[in-house]
């Protein structure tokens, strides 16, 4: 019987810890650009800034407006989703650190482990992910706002 449970254990831990890995890199963070990628890297590493390095300052304004102005609302309707009236979980897995970065009260990167927190992975993810994306969609609507511009003629 205790070989059983031993088992159960040892099964139950594997199958968690395969869902607590950072999720594989999505194509909208591949094809962002070397600063979206090496930001994905460093969360997939367990540490999300909201001040990126000096070899990500391409994005940070754009990733300060991003996360100033939806972060907050992905966090919470994350945790709101992943612990309905559980604030105290929620907060142990990282709520209240991750709204904070969001409206930059914190700036200081927020070290986490990826392979336990499955939580803290998501969110990360998430937001980067979705930050991703915006950042393509303005760079689509720039280029079709370029096509559809009339030449300059100058002398």
């Amino acid at each position: 019987m205790k070989v059983f449970a031993a088992l159960y254990t040892f099964a139950v831990l594997a199958v968690v810890g395969v869902s607590a890995a950072f999720p594989p890199m999505p194509e909208n963070v591949a094809n962002g650009g070397e600063a979206l990628r090496t930001l994905w890297a460093a969360a997939s590493q367990g540490t999300f800034m909201n001040v990126l390095t000096h070899n990500m300052r391409s994005i940070q304004g754009p990733w300060t407006e991003f996360l100033t102005t939806e972060g907050e609302q992905i966090v919470n309707n994350y945790y709101r989703e992943a612990f309905r009236e559980k604030h105290n979980a929620a907060v142990l897995h990282g709520h209240s650190k991750f709204v904070r970065m969001a409206k930059f009260d914190i700036t200081e990167p927020y070290r986490f482990q990826p392979n336990s927190d499955a939580y803290k992975s998501k969110v990360a993810a998430t937001l980067i992910s979705t930050f991703a994306d915006r950042l393509a969609a303005a760079r689509e609507a720039q280029l079709a706002k370029d096509i559809h511009r009339p030449p300059s003629f100058s002398n």
